[in-house]
């Protein structure tokens, strides 16, 4: 493995203390209101259960092609531009008020835009993970990461309850304008989507050795997804998200057009 100094590996590790805060707002200002927004946009109860399955189905999927890309390409580059193509993804999302009345079209439209949005900011996940492995030492990677998501999720409510307010204040304008409320949070969303991309651009990327021997097919993990601890920690989880999201997507709904919050 290449041998990196120990500065160097310090001053990358603040950038991605600093991805952390993008991507919190990245969630905070835009994923997290998307529903709202369709909402708000008169989707209905299938258009909103199809912009909560359809994301979280087409993504994963994706990501099962990101590791081919390694063969030819390097980390940096598969992250980066799939972070650029999530974030002009919000801009489109963030004017469809402006382009569409309050009508099923527009929500179509937020159903296609964020679709590629969402793929996209998960498509270089496992990228990223192997990324972050090479960079962060082993003795590091409890205390690091656990610093990381404390950090992350303080900033994620900070943004999440300074929307909400915001959103509440400009409600009292009536329709037109909290959609115009939600547009700025999407741009806000985009804005950091692009700090993201020259934080991780900063971040030095160890050299990656591609091994052959380390990949399985899709198949081979499924036919032998018993015999392990992980596979059967795959399984459970696969399961109890199924649980979840047979409600979630609506749950938003639910609060917002029948307990009117």
């Amino acid at each position: 493995m290449e041998e990196v100094s120990k500065e160097k590996i310090d001053k990358s590790l603040r950038y991605s203390i600093k991805d952390g805060v993008a991507s919190s707002i990245i969630e905070g200002a835009g994923d997290r209101y998307i529903p709202p927004f369709a909402i708000a946009m008169n989707a209905s109860a299938n258009q909103i259960g199809l912009l909560s399955s359809l994301p979280n189905l087409i993504a994963p999927f994706m990501q099962l092609h990101a590791a081919n890309l390694l063969k030819k390409h390097n980390r940096k580059r598969i992250v980066l531009i799939s972070i650029l193509v999530q974030a002009l993804m919000w801009l489109p999302i963030a004017f469809i008020p402006f382009l569409f009345e309050k009508n099923n079209i527009g929500v179509w439209f937020i159903i296609l835009f964020y679709v590629i949005c969402f793929s996209a900011g998960k498509f270089y996940i496992p990228v990223w993970n192997s990324w972050m492995k090479d960079l962060v030492p082993k003795e590091e990677i409890g205390r690091f990461f656990g610093k990381r998501n404390a950090i992350y999720t303080f900033v994620l409510l900070t943004i999440v309850i300074l929307a909400s307010l915001a959103l509440d204040f400009f409600n009292k304008g009536g329709i037109e304008v909290v959609l115009v409320c939600f547009g700025g949070l999407f741009l806000i969303a985009m804005i950091a989507g692009l700090t993201d991309m020259y934080i991780l651009y900063k971040q030095h990327e160890p050299k990656f050795e591609y091994d052959s021997k380390s990949y399985f097919s899709l198949y081979d993990f499924v036919k032998r997804i018993g015999n392990s601890n992980f596979g059967k920690f795959v399984l459970y989880l696969s399961l109890f998200n199924l649980g979840v999201n047979m409600a979630g997507p609506f749950i938003a709904m639910y609060m917002l057009n029948e307990l009117k919050f």
